[in-house]
């Protein structure tokens, strides 16, 4: 069995620390390392694991959502609401861009 220097030592390379590094800590510091490199090592992981399940995810989708409607998901920003008017207003003014009639019967049509 390795003695508890080299268990250390070992560890402390895998984590990036140099030797010289390694000598200059306390236990206690060395201890914190190792916690600080182990957690920056999960939060990777789950950055890896999260990206493939939503890889898999967009796969199987039968429309892809666009790119900026899932980077604002990311962010925490949610998408605008458009009111009613709102929309009206964007679908005559598509409508009219693509020289599309107004079918809709018996409502006022100059909103």
């Amino acid at each position: 069995m390795e003695d508890l220097v080299a268990q250390a030592l070992k560890a402390a390379a895998v984590a990036g620390l140099q030797p010289g590094q390694f000598w200059e800590l306390t236990p206690h510091e060395l201890r914190l390392f190792l916690a600080g490199a182990a957690d920056r090592e999960r939060a990777r992981y789950r950055r890896a694991v999260w990206a493939a399940w939503h890889q898999a995810g967009f796969a199987r989708a039968k429309r892809m959502p666009s790119l900026t409607t899932v980077l604002d998901r990311v962010d925490g920003r949610k998408p605008r609401r458009m009111s009613p008017d709102d929309q009206l207003r964007m679908i005559t003014m598509l409508n009219n861009a693509f020289g599309g009639e107004d079918r809709r019967k018996g409502q006022a049509h100059g909103r």
